[in-house]
């Protein structure tokens, strides 16, 4: 049979496609790539309501989901619509019919999927024909099809719509998430339709954007955490799909499998990923889980540096008990991109199963004010200018150094970096970090660069801390902050004049303290802003966890040394120079017994 796309809308005119015999695709050959995962508790009672005639879709966009755990699309929830309009809603349909093979499930299916085209079938109608949601719901359909959920031939024309949709250039959104999927469901609808101009175009799309999708460390272009593991998924299930279809796949694929290297460098000690960018706080999201069947190289210690933008440092990791670890990790790089958030020179920090400083994540894209502050600089830990103009986020920030020392006889780790950012108009901000596990301390400076060396600027360093933190103390401008963090006290000393050390708890105006849940939701948690203003200002801030240290600092021109001691002996002393690596000096050998006291 031939099917031609070369229709009066100019949308086809770019891709023709025919077809073999329909109804005798190879779906055993498929890889199942379901987008949804069947984790839906209230899949009993939303089939019996679906028996009942209780829920179903209408024509006013609306579905009705009952359960407590379910969910119902209004026009101000645009994560439900895309649900809905993704074929969501088979995958509680898929997991009843795999366990119990109901056929009367495969005639709910077939009920609500026609219930849908009734109301959406029009490729008008928005958001139904999205381009990502169109790609998932011809994925999750091909794959009910594939598992026997739905028949395949009164779905035909649904299919041969979708494909002439996904073929169509100027739907196809290029190298990133959404533009992947739609090749994959080219490859799946191709299969089904016995196609290989479909297959042939899915898999041309793919080869070309691989080293756009993942660089040659394995990285994943898209600036978040959660997207690595779920890029990586993705990427996998495109390369056994072409492999199967077309019986090779190009040697450029061979970058995806570096990709769960960097998503284990990703994972903090507690055994989360790292929520920056679009990544909910918790475990790993089932369609992101980074491992399939390739397993990330050894754990082991170290500082790891990726030139897409990406520093983290892992101690302890010899240990398999995770409360002898330590996790820290910051972005630097290019500019905000595709699902990427404004969190350059921001430092999170886990030691043991505890988050001790922590970014605010991403709760979801519904609530706009909620996602801007997610997004933006402000909400992050790192240094904020008032007076040098705006922001200025496509500057990129520049990884200055990184490097690992050894101190004492027992060569303790003390891990060191600096990143310089160009980010305002009118000057630039830098921050060095010296990191020290086994002392459970961590130093960071930070600096602004006026152009104008006459003008008087502000510097706010902010530090935000997980739900559950309290504050014992908060007094003076240069005084001890002490912090409960799951009942280990962190102590937070301004080694640096500062003109003003404010507390907030989820507040509005400005918004500050608020992180990302696991659930989706954003919740009020402790932050501290200290504001420093001067002609070149600089903030330094000394974070001791579970010890007594003591912390001073002395300035001698450009230099700050800061002293660290124990029961008023030296043990440490760090210098920082602007535009210059950390100087470690060491007094006397860090000794463990040191770090033993609250």
């Amino acid at each position: 049979m031939t099917i031609s796309l070369t229709s009066d809308s100019k949308r086809c005119e770019n891709f023709h496609y025919t077809t073999k015999s329909v109804g005798h695709a190879n779906v055993a050959s498929m890889t199942a790539s379901s987008y949804w995962q069947d984790h839906f508790a209230f899949t009993e009672s939303y089939i019996d309501d679906l028996r009942k005639g209780k829920i179903g879709i209408r024509g006013d966009n609306f579905a009705f989901w009952k359960g407590e755990d379910s969910w119902q699309p209004n026009n101000a929830n645009p994560t439900d619509f895309f649900r809905l309009h993704s074929f969501g809603f088979l995958n509680p349909l898929q997991g009843k019919f795999l366990k119990e093979g109901d056929p009367s499930i495969k005639e709910l299916a077939s009920s609500v999927i026609n219930s849908w085209c009734s109301s959406f079938a029009t490729e008008a109608d928005e958001p139904a024909w999205g381009a990502h949601q169109t790609a998932l719901r011809a994925i999750n359909l091909c794959n009910a099809i594939g598992l026997g959920l739905v028949d395949l031939e009164p779905h035909v024309a649904l299919l041969q719509q979708h494909l002439m949709w996904l073929g169509a250039n100027e739907h196809y959104d290029g190298a990133w998430n959404h533009g992947l999927d739609q090749s994959i469901a080219l490859l799946d609808l191709g299969n089904l339709l016995q196609s290989d101009d479909a297959i042939t175009l899915g898999s041309r799309r793919i080869c070309d954007a691989i080293k756009e999708y993942a660089d040659e460390q394995g990285v994943i272009s898209e600036q978040a955490t959660h997207y690595a593991g779920y890029m990586y998924r993705r990427l996998k299930t495109a390369e056994d799909k072409i492999q199967s279809l077309t019986g090779s796949v190009p040697k450029d694929f061979d970058r995806i499998h570096l990709i769960p290297d960097f998503t284990a460098w990703a994972t903090n000690s507690i055994g989360f990923p790292v929520a920056f960018g679009d990544t909910m706080p918790g475990s790993w999201k089932p369609e992101a889980r980074p491992t399939i069947d390739v397993p990330a190289s050894p754990l082991v210690s170290g500082i790891k540096v990726y030139r897409d933008g990406w520093l983290f440092i892992r101690d302890g990791y010899e240990h398999t008990d995770a409360s002898h670890r330590s996790h820290l990790a910051t972005r630097y790089g290019t500019f905000r991109r595709i699902h990427g958030h404004r969190d350059h020179l921001s430092v999170v920090w886990t030691d043991g199963t505890d988050q001790v400083l922590c970014d605010p994540g991403f709760s979801g894209y519904n609530d706009k004010v909620v996602r801007s502050y997610e997004q933006l600089e402000h909400g992050h830990n790192g240094p904020i200018a008032t007076g040098l103009g705006h922001f200025k986020w496509e500057h990129g920030a520049k990884l200055n150094y990184a490097s690992t020392s050894f101190v004492g006889a027992s060569a303790v780790p003390l891990y060191s970096f600096g990143i310089a950012h160009r980010a305002y108009e009118h000057g630039a901000r830098e921050r060095q970090v010296v990191f020290v596990p086994e002392a459970k301390t961590l130093v960071i400076a930070d600096w602004l660069h006026p152009d104008d060396s006459k003008a008087e600027v502000s510097l706010a360093s902010t530090w935000l801390f997980t739900q559950g933190t309290s504050l014992d103390s908060l007094t003076g401008s240069t005084d001890v902050v002490r912090i409960n963090v799951n009942n280990r006290v962190l102590r937070m000393i301004q080694v640096t004049p500062t003109s003003k050390i404010e507390a907030f708890y989820g507040s509005h105006e400005p918004r500050l303290g608020w992180i990302a849940t696991a659930n989706g939701t954003s919740v009020p948690s402790l932050a501290v802003r200290k504001t420093t203003t001067g002609k070149k200002p600089v903030s330094v801030t000394v974070f001791s966890l579970d010890n007594a240290l003591q912390a001073n600092a002395a300035t001698s021109r450009d230099t700050i040394t800061v002293q660290l001691r124990h029961e008023n002996q030296d043990l440490l002393h760090i210098a920082f120079r602007p535009k210059a690596p950390a100087h470690i000096i060491e007094v006397d050998p860090l000794r463990s017994e040191c770090f033993n006291h609250n």
